[in-house]
């Protein structure tokens, strides 16, 4: 997405993460090394915005886990963690790095009110909004199967 609400395809740029890639491969190759908004594909009988859909996937191919991301809203924010220097300081006294983490936000669109198809991202007293993002997190042990969930296609 850009600021004025534009949609474009990412085939063949490095912000296109429809197939499975390496984070750390991918990151340095974004602009500002930090990650876009993203619009979530809707087909067939989830188009509308009332049912989660797949927004992505993450997989860690050593240990197995898995995190997928299904969502009712129109559009997922991913952060690299590009502004972390350091200074931050987590558990067991871990500090937190330029990159050392990822966070896939999903949400409206800012000034959405003048973008009416991705939905009204302003709260307004008469007309209630309900959005849901489930955080699906799971191990594979079976390396078979783990290879086809790996290469399942996920939708940005």
């Amino acid at each position: 997405m850009t600021p004025l609400g534009r949609t474009g395809s990412v085939a063949g740029r490095s912000n296109d993460f429809r197939q499975l890639r390496n984070l750390g491969t991918a990151i340095p190759l974004l602009f500002q090394n930090h990650g876009d908004l993203y619009l979530v594909r809707r087909t067939g009988k989830k188009r509308t915005l009332s049912e989660p859909v797949p927004a992505a996937r993450l997989v860690h191919p050593g240990s197995g886990r898995i995190l997928d991301v299904s969502t009712t809203a129109a559009l997922m924010q991913i952060y690299t963690g590009a502004g972390l220097d350091g200074s931050l300081t987590g558990k067991s006294g871990a500090r937190y790095a330029r990159h050392s983490g990822v966070c896939l936000e999903c949400e409206g669109y800012p000034g959405s009110e003048d973008t009416s198809r991705l939905g009204d991202s302003i709260l307004r007293p008469v007309r209630p909004q309900r959005h849901r993002t489930e955080y699906a997190f799971f191990q594979h042990n079976h390396e078979r199967r783990f290879r086809e969930l790996c290469g399942r296609r996920t939708s940005y």
